[in-house]
């Protein structure tokens, strides 16, 4: 019974992540057609940042600047002081 709950938890996960990435695409198409439509401002380039990370699933500079900033968990051999 436990393994049916785990792996529900697990699609669901897989769910929201894609759909995620999806709105991140269409967000970031939309901004950056206003560099070629509409009010064509450069400010459109900034729809690259959400498309591209739509399309590769993260942001890339995100490993980098929040390395110390994700939370542990303790270990067995840890104390909390």
């Amino acid at each position: 019974m436990t393994g049916d709950v785990f792996m529900s938890d697990e699609r669901v996960r897989a769910s929201r992540a894609s759909i995620d990435r999806v709105v991140r695409i269409i967000i970031g198409l939309f901004v950056l057609s206003m560099v070629f439509v509409g009010p064509r401002t450069p400010l459109g380039w900034f729809g690259l940042m959400p498309l591209m990370t739509g399309l590769l699933g993260g942001c890339p500079g995100s490993a980098c600047s929040a390395a110390g900033a994700c939370a542990t968990r303790p270990t067995e051999g840890d104390s909390e002081s």
